[in-house]
C-alpha cells in the first residue's frame, strides 16, 4: 500500500512513526525486509566476503523503499552488521499526480 495517497501521511516520510507503521503494516513488506537480509547476510558470507549494496525503490521514494530500507537495516544492526542507509529521494518534493495515478 502506498502511504502517500493517504492525506494524513502524503507529507510525511519515513523517518515519521505513522509512515513506518503504514509500510510496515503492509502484508508481505516484513517478510521482505527479512529476505533483504537474508540475501545481504548470504552475501556477506560469500565466497568473497565484503561490503554489500542494496538498493530498494518505489515511485517517489519517501515512504515505502525509505521504510522498507529502515526495517532492513534495523535488522542487520541488530545482527550485529554495520550498516550505512541513505535515503536519496526522502527529502524530495511529493510527487503529484493526476487522478488515476498518471504522473
Amino acid at each position: 500500500k502506498d502511504p502517500r495517497v493517504d492525506p494524513a501521511l502524503r507529507h510525511l516520510t519515513a523517518a515519521d512513526a505513522q509512515v513506518m507503521r503504514a509500510v510496515l503494516g503492509t502484508p508481505g513488506i516484513p517478510a521482505l525486509a527479512v529476505a533483504i537480509v537474508v540475501a545481504a547476510q548470504s552475501f556477506r558470507a560469500g565466497p568473497r566476503p565484503g561490503p554489500v549494496t542494496i538498493a530498494v525503490g518505489c515511485v517517489g521514494g519517501r515512504h515505502r523503499s525509505a521504510g522498507i530500507a529502515i526495517e532492513a537495516a534495523r535488522y542487520l544492526k541488530s545482527a550485529g552488521v554495520p550498516v550505512t542507509v541513505t535515503h536519496r529521494d526522502m527529502g524530495c518534493p511529493v510527487i503529484a499526480r493526476a487522478a488515476g495515478g498518471a504522473r
